[in-house]
C-alpha cells in the first residue's frame, strides 16, 4: 500500500508493507521506520516552480536543454528493466502503475525514471532512477548525465502537472546520513525546492516472521 493515511489494524496479521504512509504513530503488530523525503507542490504555475530551483539546478537544466538532451515517455517494461537492469518480473505487479520516462541525446539513452502514480491521492512518487553516472570516470559525460536527471526530472513534473498531479515526490532523503554517496543524492534532490516531510514505512508482523525464516534458511544451507 502507498500514500495511505495510516495502516489498518487487520494488516498486523496479513502479508502486509505500506510506504509513504502519513501517519507518524506506532500501530499495533506493525513495525513503523521513519521516512523522509521532499515534496514538490505542482498546483502552482510551473514557471514558478522552476523559479524556486536552486541557481544550480536551474543552470543545469537550461544546459541540457543546449546540449540537445530530449526527453520521451518509455512504455515498454522489457526496455526499461533491461536498462535497470532487473528482471521484468519484478515489476510486472507495479508498471500498470507506473509511468518511465527517459532522456536521450543523439540516439544514447542517459537516464530513465519510472514513477508511481496514484490518482486518487494526486501524487507521484519517483520509484526508479536508473542511469550509468556511477559507472563512469569520465567526468564529462558523467556531467553530462546530471543535467540529463535535471532535466528530466523537470520535464517530468510538466507532465504530471498537465495531468492533474498536485504532488511530486522525489522519492526519499536520507536524512542526517553520513554516507557520502547519500549525501550527494540529498544535495541533488534538495536543489529542486521541495518541501522536507517525515512519513512512514510499516511492516507486518507475518512479513517480518517471513524474512526472519527465508534468512535463517539461507544460513543454514
Amino acid at each position: 500500500m502507498w500514500f495511505a493515511s495510516r495502516p489498518r489494524l487487520s494488516d498486523a496479521l496479513r502479508f502486509a508493507q505500506y510506504y509513504h504512509c502519513h501517519s507518524l504513530e506506532d500501530v499495533p503488530g506493525l513495525r513503523r521506520r521513519r521516512k523522509f523525503t521532499t515534496l514538490i507542490d505542482l498546483t502552482r504555475p510551473l514557471g514558478e516552480v522552476f523559479d524556486a530551483f536552486s541557481e544550480t539546478t536551474r543552470y543545469k537544466i537550461r544546459r541540457a536543454e543546449r546540449d540537445g538532451v530530449e526527453v520521451t515517455r518509455e512504455p515498454d517494461l522489457g526496455n526499461f528493466a533491461a536498462f535497470a537492469k532487473l528482471e521484468a518480473r519484478t515489476l510486472e505487479q507495479y508498471w500498470p502503475h507506473l509511468v518511465a520516462t527517459q532522456a536521450v541525446i543523439d540516439d544514447q539513452l542517459l537516464v530513465m525514471h519510472a514513477h508511481l502514480v496514484d490518482p486518487t491521492a494526486s501524487r507521484v512518487a519517483l520509484y526508479k532512477s536508473v542511469s550509468y553516472y556511477n559507472q563512469l570516470l569520465e567526468s564529462s559525460k558523467r556531467n553530462l548525465i546530471g543535467r540529463a536527471n535535471r532535466l528530466l526530472h523537470f520535464r517530468d513534473m510538466a507532465r504530471f502537472k498537465e495531468l492533474g498531479i498536485e504532488t511530486y515526490d522525489m522519492g526519499g532523503i536520507a536524512k542526517d546520513t553520513a554516507d557520502p554517496k547519500l549525501r550527494a543524492i540529498n544535495d541533488f534532490k534538495i536543489g529542486f525546492a521541495g518541501v522536507l516531510r517525515e512519513e512512514s514505512n510499516y511492516i507486518s508482523q507475518p512479513v517480518i516472521w517471513w524474512n526472519w525464516l527465508i534468512r535463517r534458511q539461507g544460513v543454514s544451507t
